[in-house]
């Protein structure tokens, strides 16, 4: 998970077109949050559970996005697949969150990857 912004296209190699929008997608700044677990919630749905580190990562750098303007966006990748690129209006606390993974991301092969199973 990591804090990042819109770019304009083309503005850098790490502007990337991702559901519309540009954002720009630099690999140091992601964070690991860790998973307790992670179980299909339906078509394209994912239900995750944080240890208490991840919350705290999650916390942290959805309040930080929260406050960074407009332009901001909380992104989550699991390996190479952005799986999420929000504007979040506030901190997001607690250990559960459920997400929405496109449509070109096989969510049965991220809950595989989140659960720790090699596929």
């Amino acid at each position: 998970m990591a804090v990042s912004e819109t770019c304009a296209a083309d503005s850098s190699s790490q502007c990337v077109l991702f559901q519309g929008e540009n954002i720009l997608i630099n690999p140091a700044d992601f964070e690991r949050v860790g998973v307790v677990s992670a179980a299909s919630a339906g078509p394209g749905m994912i239900d995750v559970t944080l240890d208490s580190d991840g919350a705290e990562v999650m916390q942290k750098l959805s309040t930080e996005a929260s406050e960074a303007g407009e332009s901001a966006r909380l992104v989550t990748k699991s390996d190479g697949d952005i799986l999420s690129a929000v504007r979040v209006q506030g901190s997001l606390q607690g250990e559960s969150l459920q997400m929405a993974v496109p449509e070109d991301v096989d969510a049965n092969g991220v809950v595989a990857r989140l659960n720790g199973d090699e596929g």
